[in-house]
């Protein structure tokens, strides 16, 4: 289950777009997300938060996300999250788009992202999905 998929505006000269979102995995069995994609922009990449052993903190891509039975997924700044380059539409806070994720073994699911006004006074609660 996708709740809360959103974004922040940003402005129309903006290359890239990271996009957030909740998924809970309601199965019995481990579910694999191996991709993202928009009809706007490239391929979405998955990154995450990364420390060295010398302690410095870094953003790494990742392949896929492995989410556990029962985990619940939260994607977030400065945490996991996607990110799709070569944006080629504006977004202004209210609007709304259609993503697409894939997990493996499970196939494609259509999902809408919201565009949230830059100022975060929006309720974070609401399910999008």
């Amino acid at each position: 289950m996708v709740s809360h998929a959103h974004t922040v505006e940003v402005s129309a000269s903006a290359h890239s777009m990271d996009v957030f979102m909740t998924i809970e995995n309601t199965t019995d069995t481990a579910v694999t997300l191996t991709g993202a994609s928009v009809d706007f922009a490239d391929s979405g990449i998955f990154q995450a938060p990364s420390v060295s052993d010398s302690g410095t903190m870094s953003v790494r891509e990742v392949s896929a996300l492995e989410i556990a039975p029962g985990q619940v997924l939260t994607m977030q700044p400065s945490g996991v999250h996607v990110v799709f380059h070569n944006v080629q539409e504006a977004f202004e806070g209210g609007d709304h788009f259609h993503a697409h994720l894939t997990f493996d073994g499970l196939g494609e699911m259509e999902i809408e992202v919201e565009v949230e006004h830059g100022d975060h006074d929006h309720d974070h609660d609401e399910e999008t999905s």
